[in-house]
């Protein structure tokens, strides 16, 4: 019996399609609430965080809350980017939900 390095196996897991999804959309989510320092009940704000064909779209309930995302969409785009180590994000879009 040989041993696999577990970051190998980690690795594998995270990139099935139904995983690789809900990583991604956990790992924005936290960049988010550490870029703009949001509170848990804050977050609770955002009723959708979608990514697809490199636009991010952050559906806001908080008018005020949605103002702070719009200031701030740059550093978020940029934190993100950094974090994947690669431009996956080209387009943050802040809408009220």
């Amino acid at each position: 019996m040989s041993w696999t390095n577990i970051s190998k196996v980690l690795s594998n897991v995270k990139n099935r399609p139904g995983i690789k999804k809900k990583f991604q959309m956990e790992v924005f989510r936290k960049i988010v609430q550490n870029q703009i320092g949001l509170s848990d009940a804050q977050l609770k704000n955002i009723k959708n965080l979608s990514f697809q064909n490199g636009k991010l779209i952050i559906k806001i309930n908080s008018s005020l809350l949605a103002q702070e995302f719009f200031l701030k969409k740059e550093n978020l785009k940029k934190e993100i980017n950094k974090y994947s180590k690669k431009e996956e994000v080209n387009e943050i879009i802040v809408k009220k939900a």
